[in-house]
């Protein structure tokens, strides 16, 4: 029976050493991980804004402008 009880000892050290490691190194490495999460969402948002917003955008630009400026008339008195 105690081997038993020494070898639950074992793995547990085990794993408790094993979850510090995982957890040390997310803590070390937690701006590379959030840069790459948010290089990972911009990317994402970038192709589903990018898939729609081409066929949004062709029916709301004319085909044909006019100029910049509507030309103005002079108004001359007496004409």
């Amino acid at each position: 029976m105690q081997k038993v009880i020494n070898g639950l000892v074992v793995v547990n050290f085990v794993f408790a050493g094993v979850l510090t490691g995982v957890f040390v190194y997310g803590y070390v490495n937690r701006d590379k991980v959030a840069e790459q999460a948010r290089e990972r969402l911009t990317n994402l948002v970038v192709e589903a804004v990018g898939g729609i917003v081409p066929g949004m955008m062709d029916d709301m630009i004319p085909d044909v402008s006019g100029p910049a400026m509507p030309p103005i008339k002079p108004t001359i008195p007496g004409m």
